[in-house]
Protein backbone atom coordinates (compact mmCIF):
# COMPACT_ATOMS: atom_id res chain seq x y z
CA UNK A 1 0.00 0.00 0.00
CA UNK A 2 1.25 3.21 -0.60
CA UNK A 3 0.69 6.07 1.92
CA UNK A 4 0.13 9.57 0.73
CA UNK A 5 0.46 12.77 2.81
CA UNK A 6 -2.76 14.51 3.31
CA UNK A 7 -3.08 18.14 3.75
CA UNK A 8 -5.39 21.00 4.46
CA UNK A 9 -4.32 24.28 4.48
CA UNK A 10 -1.13 23.49 5.52
CA UNK A 11 -1.64 21.37 7.66
CA UNK A 12 -0.63 17.44 7.84
CA UNK A 13 -3.65 15.57 8.30
CA UNK A 14 -3.44 11.65 9.20
CA UNK A 15 -4.29 9.29 6.93
CA UNK A 16 -8.91 8.99 6.68
CA UNK A 17 -10.59 5.54 7.86
CA UNK A 18 -13.73 4.70 6.15
CA UNK A 19 -15.99 1.69 7.58
CA UNK A 20 -18.34 -0.05 5.28
CA UNK A 21 -20.59 -2.80 5.94
CA UNK A 22 -23.54 -4.36 5.30
CA UNK A 23 -26.91 -3.24 7.04
CA UNK A 24 -27.64 -4.62 10.16
CA UNK A 25 -24.18 -5.88 11.03
CA UNK A 26 -23.18 -3.67 13.74
CA UNK A 27 -22.36 -0.06 12.20
CA UNK A 28 -24.11 1.92 14.02
CA UNK A 29 -22.64 0.87 17.57
CA UNK A 30 -19.75 1.21 15.96
CA UNK A 31 -19.99 4.70 14.86
CA UNK A 32 -21.67 5.50 18.43
CA UNK A 33 -18.74 3.96 20.09
CA UNK A 34 -15.79 5.75 17.62
CA UNK A 35 -17.75 8.44 17.08
CA UNK A 36 -17.05 9.88 21.03
CA UNK A 37 -13.46 10.08 20.25
CA UNK A 38 -12.85 13.47 20.25
CA UNK A 39 -10.47 12.80 17.02
CA UNK A 40 -13.22 11.24 15.01
CA UNK A 41 -15.15 12.54 12.94
CA UNK A 42 -18.36 10.38 11.92
CA UNK A 43 -21.43 10.72 9.57
CA UNK A 44 -24.42 9.93 12.07
CA UNK A 45 -26.56 8.78 9.35
CA UNK A 46 -26.69 6.55 6.84
CA UNK A 47 -25.27 7.40 3.28
CA UNK A 48 -27.12 4.71 1.40
CA UNK A 49 -23.89 4.47 -1.23
CA UNK A 50 -24.55 1.70 -2.79
CA UNK A 51 -28.11 1.56 -2.95
CA UNK A 52 -29.65 -0.01 -5.92
CA UNK A 53 -32.27 2.70 -6.39
CA UNK A 54 -29.84 5.44 -6.87
CA UNK A 55 -29.19 4.67 -10.94
CA UNK A 56 -33.30 4.47 -11.37
CA UNK A 57 -33.60 7.99 -11.36
CA UNK A 58 -30.60 8.66 -12.71
CA UNK A 59 -31.82 6.67 -15.23
CA UNK A 60 -34.42 8.88 -15.83
CA UNK A 61 -32.98 12.22 -15.66
CA UNK A 62 -30.21 10.69 -18.33
CA UNK A 63 -33.54 10.26 -20.95
CA UNK A 64 -34.72 13.52 -19.94
CA UNK A 65 -31.22 14.77 -21.12
CA UNK A 66 -30.70 12.71 -23.99
CA UNK A 67 -34.39 13.49 -25.75
CA UNK A 68 -33.91 17.84 -24.93
CA UNK A 69 -36.98 16.81 -22.21
CA UNK A 70 -35.14 19.89 -19.89
CA UNK A 71 -38.21 21.23 -18.09
CA UNK A 72 -38.60 17.70 -16.58
CA UNK A 73 -34.52 17.18 -16.08
CA UNK A 74 -35.44 20.26 -13.99
CA UNK A 75 -38.34 19.35 -12.08
CA UNK A 76 -36.58 16.34 -11.60
CA UNK A 77 -33.18 17.54 -9.80
CA UNK A 78 -35.89 20.16 -8.15
CA UNK A 79 -38.08 17.14 -6.58
CA UNK A 80 -34.57 15.15 -5.86
CA UNK A 81 -33.28 17.99 -3.87
CA UNK A 82 -37.20 18.62 -1.96
CA UNK A 83 -37.57 15.37 -1.14
CA UNK A 84 -34.86 13.15 -1.53
CA UNK A 85 -33.59 10.13 -3.81
CA UNK A 86 -35.22 7.59 -2.22
CA UNK A 87 -38.93 7.57 -2.65
CA UNK A 88 -38.95 9.82 -5.73
CA UNK A 89 -38.87 7.25 -8.87
CA UNK A 90 -42.34 6.94 -9.76
CA UNK A 91 -43.62 11.16 -9.33
CA UNK A 92 -40.39 11.73 -11.98
CA UNK A 93 -40.92 8.61 -14.15
CA UNK A 94 -44.77 9.59 -14.64
CA UNK A 95 -44.03 13.41 -14.80
CA UNK A 96 -46.10 13.73 -11.39
CA UNK A 97 -44.20 16.71 -10.00
CA UNK A 98 -45.23 18.86 -6.88
CA UNK A 99 -47.01 22.23 -6.78
CA UNK A 100 -44.09 23.29 -4.48
CA UNK A 101 -41.50 22.00 -7.47
CA UNK A 102 -43.00 23.90 -9.60
CA UNK A 103 -43.66 26.86 -7.71
CA UNK A 104 -39.77 26.86 -7.33
CA UNK A 105 -38.83 26.37 -11.16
Amino acid sequence: MIEQSLEIQGKNLKSPIFIVACGRSGTTLLINILGKHKNIYSIPWETFLFRDIKPKVYTLCNKFEREKDFDSLTLSILTIFLYGIWDTYDSIKNKDFSQDTKDIA
